[in-house]
């Protein structure tokens, strides 16, 4: 059976709520990724690790309905990027976890792909952990790419429609790739120092429009990118993610 709860009928739901002891929801965006990815790449990209982690630890985990627009107000002068605010992000979190709870569902864990959604989700989950008696996580998939897989991206400027998320995108789902069109990002100095974002400089939190640090909307360079490194980051992923996943499932709130 298919491990997303929107795939399932009401009855296949009841059945399969009685063994799963976690709830994965997958946090997304619809934001521009310059000419080398889709709109929807930040969201397609959660899904798919989501559907891969359930699928691996069947029957413990269960993917519910997507979030697809989150917090993108740096990419909204480039068309059809689409935001909404950190309220609306909480409450509807806040919503999903009240109605699985219906159904005996207490423990969640909020897939994130986007990062602009980070600062939110880290707020939230604080709020539902202590609030509601709730077991709940937040994770940045990218997060749990080592360091040491990450020294073998060879752009200036990695984390959006770069050779990194390009790679992760050509192994998961190929249709937010667009092969003939990768191109290098059209990079901006950063206008204040000890701002940057690349590489775990940056120091002081400082919004920018994403035009400000790329003229094309992306960063470093897709065009280095490639289904095979795609392939071993996911599976770095999927491992430690597994190692989280079953801590977080033993331990007792």
């Amino acid at each position: 059976m298919d491990v997303r709860l929107s795939k399932m009928t009401t009855f296949e739901a009841k059945n399969a709520l009685e063994e799963v002891k976690v709830g994965i929801i997958p946090i997304g965006s619809t934001e521009q990724h310059g000419r080398n990815m889709t709109l929807e790449t930040d969201l397609r990209l959660a899904e798919e690790v989501a559907k891969l982690i359930s699928e691996k630890m069947r029957p413990d985990l269960i993917v519910l309905p997507s979030i697809p627009v989150g917090i993108s107000y740096h990419h909204m002068n480039f068309p059809g990027s689409m935001t909404i605010s950190p309220a609306t992000l909480q409450l509807v979190i806040v919503d999903y976890i009240k109605s699985m709870q219906r159904h005996g569902l207490n423990s969640f864990i909020l897939l994130n792909g986007h990062g602009g959604n980070q600062p939110t989700l880290s707020s939230v989950v604080n709020v539902i952990r202590y609030e509601f008696k709730v077991k709940i996580s937040s994770l940045l998939y990218l997060n749990l790419i080592s360091n040491e897989t990450r020294n073998q991206v060879t752009s200036e400027r990695y984390g959006h429609a770069c050779e990194m998320e390009t790679s992760i995108g050509l192994f998961l789902d190929p249709t937010t790739v667009r092969e003939s069109e990768l191109e290098a990002g059209e990079l901006k100095e950063y206008p204040i120092q000890f701002t940057e974002h690349e590489r775990g400089n940056r120091r002081v939190e400082m919004p920018y429009f994403w035009e400000e640090l790329s003229s094309n909307g992306a960063f470093g360079d897709a065009t280095k990118a490639s289904r095979e490194f795609g392939y071993q980051m996911i599976e770095e992923v999927l491992n430690n993610l597994e190692i989280f996943i079953k801590d977080f499932i033993n331990y007792k709130v």
